[in-house]
């Protein structure tokens, strides 16, 4: 299971070993136990172009195993979330000068594939919800306050990250 957690940037980024700068989650999902879990790892990925520690913990009480990425940061992707928002705002020719935009341009097309699934979550709670894929982004961002904290939401309440439905974001089955 992934779950999401935050994080100064400033420190994540500065940080010689970010395993040390995210905690552990308070309660597990499958068996609802609080204060049940320990470090157990980490597994390696890369965050703008460097390659980072990423946190995994396990729970005693299940042995459920949770890896904690920042909240800042796209599951199975290097880019940040804050990048991710400028390109998508951006205009075609903004866009075309930022760096990185062929993988942002591949980004966007994801998001224009799943932005339906999210849809139908019926969050937030705008009405009309948009049907152009960069007004529901926009109206996300708006609700939740900023695109990590809407990222947070839609993990946490649908099992769902912004770009692509993961197996790792579904709620375990209770024990």
């Amino acid at each position: 299971m992934q779950t999401l957690c935050e994080v100064n940037l400033s420190v994540y980024l500065a940080a010689d070993n970010p395993f040390d700068v995210v905690s552990e989650p308070e309660v597990c999902e499958r068996c609802m136990a609080r204060d049940c879990f320990h470090r157990h790892g980490v597994y390696w990925r890369y965050v703008l172009e460097v390659r980072r520690k990423v946190a995994r913990f396990l729970c005693k009480a299940c042995r459920l195993t949770v890896s904690v990425l920042p909240a800042f940061v796209l599951p199975y992707r290097c880019r940040l979330i804050e990048e991710v928002d400028r390109y998508f705002d951006a205009t075609d020719a903004e866009r075309r000068e930022q760096s990185g935009a062929d993988t942002l341009r591949h980004y966007w097309r994801q998001w224009c594939g799943h932005a339906a699934a999210l849809r139908q979550t019926g969050w937030p709670a705008v009405r009309p919800l948009a049907r152009e894929p960069l007004m529901c982004w926009r109206q996300l961002r708006t609700a939740a306050g900023n695109m990590a904290c809407a990222q947070v939401q839609m993990v946490s309440r649908f099992g769902l990250s912004l770009l692509r439905r993961y197996a790792c974001h579904r709620v375990p089955k209770r024990v």
